[in-house]
């Protein structure tokens, strides 16, 4: 660069010097100048001339080695250039799969929390109803006992009275006699059934339990006994009543068992005063 501005400036010079020497020459030639000073000017220029040839061809040179560098940089950028063009090519397809990807991951998410809040609202719907019948289920529970609790009470009193009727008045009939009790029994029975497929924690269940119990021991004290024969052999001597048959094959062929009681068997002093209801098992051939 600094031997172009050199040659513009010389350039510039021998211009000046140039039209300086022809207004010289123009002038004082007529006058009679020497001619010998017209020679040392040629001379000069001459060298000048000279000098810029060389600096012209010392320019053709640096210029010539400069171009070859640049082109040999220019290559090597375009190598640059292609080479990261590939990289970003590369880079832009990863980019383009990992996209790809995290879409799907993201629609497989999306399905996955959809059906998962799903089945949740169904759960805590199923729940929310099992809940509500569960509920109820023990407010109908609670309304029986507090029933039972009524009838136990209802019971308790009239047996008191009907004991004490029968102990003043002579009656010809012992089946009267025995009648009340026998159905105080046989209700004793069937709430203490009932109670064992109630959830312990059923409010008034334990009152309920406290009052058959002293109920129970009332009848007890009064003579009358519940006799439960459920599993026991079944003789013709039994003065029960056989409310249906079922067939089972895990017992002897030709065995008879009391399967279980429907209606209690009350004694009183020993005696059979209700003969109850049982349901007979037979067995059979496997």
């Amino acid at each position: 660069m600094k031997i172009i501005v050199s040659y513009l400036v010389l350039i510039a010079v021998l211009s000046i010097a140039n039209s300086g020497y022809g207004e010289n020459q123009y002038v004082r030639h007529p006058q009679g100048q020497d001619l010998s000073a017209m020679n040392e000017n040629e001379a000069e220029i001459e060298a000048v001339l000279t000098k810029i040839k060389v600096d012209q061809k010392q320019l053709k040179k640096d210029v010539a080695s400069n171009y070859g560098i640049l082109r040999e940089e220019i290559k090597h950028l375009r190598k640059n250039y292609i080479s990261l063009n590939s990289e970003l090519n590369a880079v832009k397809t990863e980019y383009m799969e990992q996209t790809k990807q995290y879409r799907e991951q993201l629609k497989n998410r999306t399905l996955y929390i959809s059906g998962f809040l799903v089945i949740t609202a169904f759960a805590l719907l199923w729940v929310a109803i099992v809940t509500r019948r569960r509920l109820n289920q023990y407010r109908v529970l609670e309304k029986i006992i507090a029933q039972d609790s009524s009838l136990v009470s209802y019971l308790k009193s009239h047996l008191e009275i009907i004991t004490s009727k029968s102990q003043t008045t002579v009656s010809s009939d012992s089946s009267d006699k025995h009648a009340f009790p026998v159905r105080v029994a046989s209700e004793i029975y069937r709430m203490r059934k009932r109670i064992e497929s109630m959830d312990e924690n059923t409010k008034g269940l334990n009152a309920l339990k406290n009052a058959l119990n002293r109920l129970d021991d009332d009848l007890n004290q009064r003579g009358y006994v519940m006799s439960d024969l459920s599993g026991s052999p079944y003789i013709d001597e039994l003065t029960v009543k056989i409310a249906n048959t079922i067939e089972r094959e895990d017992l002897d062929p030709g065995s008879h068992i009391i399967n279980r009681m429907i209606e209690p068997q009350i004694l009183f002093n020993g005696l059979v005063v209700g003969h109850g209801e049982v349901e007979l098992a037979v067995g059979v051939k496997k």
